[in-house]
């Protein structure tokens, strides 16, 4: 589903979109965010907002950063990339 020019993987069965429900850390377990357009390279590298799971080998840029990923988080994390340097990402050359 498209929320706020954003792409989201639905979690659990729901009938449509509450207004008092969007997608956001406090929905975490309806929603997660997918990227279809950018490629994960370092020349293309996905923006991550926060609701996103991370696969091992992709690039990911947030607040002007990018990040290489080296491992899979396995589901979505919400932390800042900053604070998982050393666990799912390093800051790429």
């Amino acid at each position: 589903m498209l929320y706020q020019d954003r792409l989201y993987k639905v979690k659990q069965t729901i009938e449509n979109v509450l207004e008092n429900q969007p997608p956001s850390v406090d929905t975490a377990a309806l929603y997660e965010e997918i990227n279809e357009t950018n490629a994960g390279t370092k020349e293309d590298p996905i923006p991550y907002n926060n609701n996103m799971e991370l696969f091992e080998g992709k690039y990911y840029s947030q607040n002007g950063i990018t990040y290489k990923c080296t491992r899979n988080t396995g589901q979505a994390v919400y932390q800042d990339l900053s604070g998982l340097v050393g666990i799912y990402v390093e800051v790429a050359n």
